[in-house]
């Protein structure tokens, strides 16, 4: 496939990460492909915005916002920046290969239904600069009680997911994107959400797309690198462990967002297979992060303009045929 501007646009949106930028973009650029790079900083006060736009400014659009506005918001400026066919949604520290770009843009050319695709992603260490050969997503999938998770995750790459197969749902860290889909499915003008600061917006926008009838897959052939650690195997006792890494910041993102995306998204009808869950999940936060319950002012606020968007969402998509599913 012959890749001119115009075919495909990575839109990389940075916060305080300078140096992953920096390897990024350097990256990119050796790919040898015709690729509009749009630099979207969020304020950041690492001086990334002035190093990247002196090092790469005649070579790729840079915008700097005023303010942290986001990671969907920002993401959001980019893709209406974007004029081509496709846009890839980049985090600083994924390496792209050529191969992933050229096989990834050539499936959603092939198939005209697909409105996203993941790739394989696999977990890079850039302390050493090398692969780990662990899967760090092979796309998301959801379950029944709602459990969200990257398919794959933390399991050495030994060929199993090796199929193109239909997924709920494409990893966040570095999406493709069919224009024409994000177009039909934008709420408001908004692709992502932006009441989603940043955490399972990839998520929501994925399940928005197979809503609205897109369906989202995954390309084996198409292969990245992550820099995201390797998770212990799952206990309480290392899930409280990994959670104490993070900041409360994150933690509380999260938590909301939890919720957020079950009462945008969520058919009324798999409340009852949610409640076990949710309720060690609660149990949980009682015990460790109890802090985390001042958030359910907010969860409540939030919620009722999730409400008024899912009202949105059903009214338009009343006459199309929905791909979602769960496993």
């Amino acid at each position: 496939m012959n890749f001119e501007i115009g075919t495909i646009d990575i839109i990389i949106v940075n916060y305080n990460t300078r140096n992953l930028a920096d390897l990024c973009i350097s990256n990119l650029l050796k790919l040898d492909l015709k690729l509009e790079i749009i630099f979207i900083d969020n304020n950041s006060s690492d001086g990334s915005y002035q190093y990247i736009k002196g090092k790469y400014g005649g070579k790729i659009i840079c915008v700097q916002n005023e303010r942290n506005v986001g990671y969907s918001a920002a993401a959001n400026k980019g893709i209406r920046i974007s004029k081509s066919k496709y846009v890839i949604v980049l985090n600083t520290d994924v390496l792209l290969t050529k191969k992933f770009i050229i096989k990834t843009v050539t499936y959603l050319e092939e198939n005209t239904h697909v409105g996203a695709v993941s790739g394989k992603l696999i977990k890079y260490d850039f302390n050493k600069m090398e692969s780990l050969n662990v899967i760090d997503s092979t796309g998301i999938v959801v379950y029944k009680n709602m459990k969200m998770e990257d398919r794959g995750q933390n399991e050495t790459d030994l060929n199993k997911y090796d199929n193109n197969i239909e997924v709920f749902g494409v990893s966040g860290a570095a999406p493709v994107f069919r224009k024409k889909a994000l177009e039909d499915t934008k709420i408001s003008g908004e692709y992502y959400d932006e009441d989603f600061f940043a955490y399972k917006e990839d998520i929501d926008l994925s399940w928005r797309l197979r809503a609205f009838g897109w369906e989202c897959h995954f390309v084996p052939e198409a292969v990245a690198y992550h820099g995201r650690a390797i998770s212990r195997s799952i206990s309480i006792l290392n899930m409280k462990r990994h959670r104490e890494k993070q900041s409360e910041f994150i933690r509380r993102l999260s938590f909301i967002n939890s919720y957020l995306i079950l009462i945008k998204n969520m058919d009324s009808r798999n409340i009852i297979r949610i409640i076990p869950r949710e309720l060690l999940k609660l149990t949980y936060v009682i015990i460790f992060e109890p802090r985390l319950l001042k958030t359910i002012p907010t969860i409540i606020k939030l919620g009722k303009k999730m409400l008024q968007k899912r009202r949105s969402i059903r009214r338009k998509i009343k006459n199309k045929s929905s791909k979602v599913f769960f496993e």
